[in-house]
């Protein structure tokens, strides 16, 4: 038996474990919210000779079904613009890979699970897909990368703000990509941890990452991190924001040294 089949089975084993946990698709650096949501959030990767238009997109939706249990959509798109050469710039849109997943959880509970899948329908030669895939790869490479389909399981734990307003948010996930023509299938674990601020003033801090578990090599060389930072504010019905975005491993940071966002969850 393969060290890869053995991963993957191990992580089969994990997910049954942890199913009947109350992760949310949502982006980890968007203030939590219960009931029907839906949420906007445009990135601004920093990367070389990239022209103003080139962002990454994720629009998405929560809706409850029934008692415990809300379906999770997300629709991810991407716009690279490059200067390529002096007298030829090149930009291109990309659509990344759809989510669709259910979330198990009280409303205003401290613990949510979410078992989903990504629709493979991003290309392997758009340049807006590449632009997604290194602009938001620490959290959600899954959205942008070619020719797989990635189901991911995963667990968030954080408790709704007290009356100080401060709260902790932790997460931990598994992403098995499962490529849809030729290839092996990879077996990721996603991980995080943030402390929030949530009274009027929205403020967000902590770190989050991910590593390849069936890749060779040092732990060094199969993880990625990166710290970052949210302010906004709590108008009732929309949280809008602002977010900054460090890579914390020196080959990432050389692609991109920070990232800057914009994001809103409005709660309906």
């Amino acid at each position: 038996m393969s060290r890869c089949t053995i991963t993957t089975m191990a992580l089969v084993v994990l997910v049954l474990a942890l199913a009947p946990l109350p992760l949310r698709a949502q982006s980890a650096w968007l203030p939590a919210a219960d009931g029907r949501t839906i949420w906007l959030e445009a990135l601004r990767p920093d990367m070389e000779d990239a022209g103003f238009a080139t962002s990454v997109w994720q629009v998405g939706a929560r809706f409850p079904v029934r008692r415990g249990m809300a379906l999770v959509a997300e629709f991810p798109f991407a716009h690279g613009d490059f200067d390529l050469d002096a007298s030829d710039e090149t930009g291109a849109t990309g659509l990344g890979n759809p989510y669709l997943g259910l979330e198990f959880g009280p409303e205003g509970g401290c613990t949510r699970g979410e078992i989903g899948a990504r629709a493979p329908l991003a290309s392997d030669d758009n340049l807006g897909v590449f632009t997604g895939f290194l602009g938001d790869f620490v959290d959600r490479a899954e959205a942008f990368a070619p020719d797989i389909l990635p189901v991911t399981l995963g667990v968030v734990h954080g408790c709704p703000a007290g009356p100080s307003g401060w709260s902790a948010r932790f997460r931990g996930a598994g992403s098995v990509w499962v490529p849809v023509d030729d290839g092996e299938v990879e077996v990721m674990a996603l991980y995080g941890v943030q402390a929030w601020y949530e009274q009027g003033l929205v403020f967000g801090a902590g770190v989050t990452g991910r590593a390849i578990l069936t890749e060779e090599g040092g732990l060094g060389e199969r993880t990625v991190h990166q710290a970052g930072g949210v302010l906004g504010y709590d108008f009732g019905a929309a949280r809008p924001v602002l977010e900054l975005r460090v890579p914390l491993d020196g080959d990432l940071r050389d692609e991109m040294p920070y990232t800057l966002g914009l994001g809103v969850v409005i709660r309906r």
